[in-house]
């Protein structure tokens, strides 16, 4: 009976520790944001133009880490007679916005976390191009999909097909869909992740041309798209630092109320 009892107590402080431990455990989340241009021409080259911006979420704080690349080299050369600018040596460093959710106001940081300035949250987004404002693409009404395709028992994929009004409108639209992304404060559409229960995390644009009507830069096929990729986060503490930061420039700046 002692030996019963022994057990049930080595369970409950277990359970008990174990529970503790999650509670302190740093939550955060964090995801990257691309959107890309995708095009490949008769002769089989392929070129991506792209941007992404880095999101992290921890309790009712978001942080945005923005790429900024400075080149240190370039150089002139002549093409007939045309005069090019070619850049070498990228060096990439990053701006940091902090605030809190549904904030109107944030503080930005440059990449040494030294305090730059208070920012709009509502203009910067306009500005990286992930203002809610800007998915309308993404909640079309496109009817039922040609093909539903389950590639886990989490992803799903949705192709359309798209009537073209002029010739540079899509041909297919396909639409991805992750139930395990559920949990994450970012939505391209959120009434269509209530609508599948799930998550919309990618969309995809695609026009193949005809090979008698090609356009004249020579593109056969051409794809735009955006989306989202849960991120593993090396440093948590370097994150949780900055909103430390953060609180403590809002009373700084007279922006507590933030």
């Amino acid at each position: 009976m002692r030996f019963f009892f022994f057990i049930i107590i080595c369970l409950l402080l277990s359970f008990g520790c174990r529970n503790s431990f999650q509670k302190s455990r740093p939550q955060i989340r964090g995801i990257c944001l691309l959107t890309a241009d995708k095009s490949t021409t008769l002769d089989g080259i392929t070129s991506i133009d792209s941007t992404w911006v880095f999101k992290f979420f921890k309790d009712d704080h978001v942080i945005y880490k923005l790429p900024k690349i400075e080149y240190k080299d370039s150089r002139t050369k002549m093409r007939n007679d045309t005069i090019d600018l070619e850049f070498f040596n990228p060096d990439t460093t990053f701006r940091y916005f902090v605030a809190k959710n549904n904030s109107d106001f944030g503080i930005e940081y440059d990449n040494n976390l030294n305090r730059k300035n208070k920012v709009n949250m509502d203009s910067l987004l306009k500005e990286i191009g992930v203002h809610p404002s800007m998915f309308g693409a993404y909640k079309l009404d496109l009817g039922k999909p040609a093909k539903i395709e389950k590639q886990t028992t989490d992803i799903q994929i949705e192709k359309y097909l798209n009537k073209k009004l002029v010739e540079d409108d899509s041909d297919s639209i396909y639409r991805y869909f992750d139930k395990s992304l559920v949990e994450i404060n970012f939505s391209f559409s959120p009434s269509l992740d209530k609508e599948k229960n799930s998550k919309l995390f990618k969309t995809s644009f695609i026009h193949t041309y005809n090979d008698k009507k090609v356009n004249r830069k020579n593109i056969l096929r051409s794809e735009f798209y955006s989306e989202f990729k849960r991120i593993s986060i090396v440093d948590p503490s370097f994150y949780i630092s900055l909103i430390k930061k953060y609180e403590h420039d809002k009373k700084i700046m007279g922006l507590s109320k933030l």
